[in-house]
């Protein structure tokens, strides 16, 4: 009984440092969405005509040095660049992807099985690749890890490595996203290094939901394999929801992971520019241009002396 009050008091702390971090982390959102310089330059002429154009997400503004500035915000949606657009979403996907990661490798209803009795006796084991836990129905439980790594199944080892991978690559995923992303500063302006950058941060968000969708699935084709065998003396379980959640994250991954390698494809007409290969046959000498009569001199040769 002072394990389970130890462990009430405990997810009580968590409770409330959950909400506090949770409301600080609303507060910053909202105070990041309505500042206007998500992006900026200036012009630097003289003293008087330095002008500065800022942007964020809803707006560009322009600010010269007397003080005066004028915001325009995007008429349309669809105006905005295809770029932009997509290096967001794969953003705050990965990030969603990346989130419910860690929310799915610590939780303990990665299988579930219920064994009915009576109403007293009724109990709930679970499971995830870390520990197993019993319930019973006056809602006391009582969780054990397991006491060896090698004393398991190969495939929990083989899910527990993939699962910290992918963990792994996610975090590479978002900071290659960040540096690689057009509309930030980080790593300089140029945009030729960011834009490769951002492709290796779309291939990790590929591994990283590869990785998550490769351990779920593993471990749920473990378990219904159990549960439909009838020579199976053992405990059959069920799929929990810590599985769900990970089939989601490595989803949200997924199509991060795509939307970034897409951004990175897309160029405006402006962007695109033709390069024309003048092709010189082997041997031939080169001639340098002849300047036109319009460039040369304009006197005759009366004029000299």
């Amino acid at each position: 009984m002072r394990v389970g009050a130890a462990e009430g008091r405990m997810k009580d702390v968590l409770q409330v440092v959950g909400l506090v971090l949770g409301f600080l982390g609303c507060l910053s959102a909202l105070v990041t969405l309505h500042i206007s310089t998500w992006k900026e330059s200036s012009d630097f002429d003289n003293v008087i005509i330095t002008s500065r154009i800022f942007e964020n997400l809803w707006m560009t503004c322009a600010e010269d040095s007397t003080g005066v500035y004028n915001c325009w915000y995007f008429q349309s949606l669809l105006a905005l660049p295809v770029q932009l657009v997509l290096e967001a979403l794969a953003l705050v996907l990965g990030f969603l992807g990346w989130v419910l990661l860690g929310v799915s490798l610590p939780n303990r209803y990665w299988r579930v099985s219920t064994v009915d009795g009576s109403v007293i006796t009724t109990s709930t084991i679970y499971e995830n690749l870390w520990m197993s836990c019993a319930t019973d129905s006056t809602g006391v439980h009582n969780c054990r890890e397991f006491p060896s790594l090698l004393a398991l199944s190969g495939y929990i080892q083989a899910c527990r490595a993939l699962m910290i991978a992918s963990i792994v690559m996610g975090m590479s995923g978002l900071i290659s996203t960040l540096v690689g992303m057009q509309c930030s500063k980080i790593g300089g302006e140029n945009y030729v290094l960011k834009g490769r950058i951002a492709v290796v941060g779309g291939v990790f968000f590929i591994l990283q939901s590869l990785c998550t969708m490769i351990a779920v699935s593993w471990y749920a084709s473990n378990i219904t394999r159990e549960f439909y065998d009838p020579l199976y003396d053992g405990t059959k379980y069920e799929i929990g929801e810590g599985l769900y959640i990970g089939w989601s994250s490595g989803t949200l991954a997924l199509i991060g992971g795509c939307c970034l390698l897409c951004s990175c494809k897309v160029k405006s007409k402006e962007e695109k520019v033709l390069y024309l290969h003048h092709h010189t046959p082997r041997g031939a000498a080169f001639t340098p241009p002849t300047a036109s009569r319009s460039q040369c001199s304009q006197y005759g040769r009366n004029a000299y002396v």
